[in-house]
């Protein structure tokens, strides 16, 4: 059972391409569901950070928008300055 639950384990996180669960060899897993509904869970909690850093990200990116839309805004305005100026 050791040795299925390892490979089983191993190309699931494979698959997953970012979940990896170490259950230390000298522990007895007698409950796969178990160990399934810890990692059903540990994936949740995953993608709800990869949400809320995303909608950071977001956030961030309009915000940077927004300021060199006014950097944009106030060198055109330099600009016809010292056009007018010179």
């Amino acid at each position: 059972m050791g040795r299925f639950l390892f490979s089983f384990l191993s190309t699931l996180a494979y698959k997953s391409r970012f979940l990896c669960k170490f259950i230390p060899m000298k522990e007895q897993v007698t409950d796969i569901s178990k160990i399934l509904q810890d990692m059903m869970e540990d994936m949740r909690l995953l993608r709800e950070t990869v949400s809320q850093q995303y909608a950071e990200i977001m956030k961030l990116n309009r915000n940077i928008n927004a300021l060199n839309l006014q950097i944009r805004k106030k060198d055109t305005k330099l600009t016809n300055l010292r056009e007018r100026f010179s």
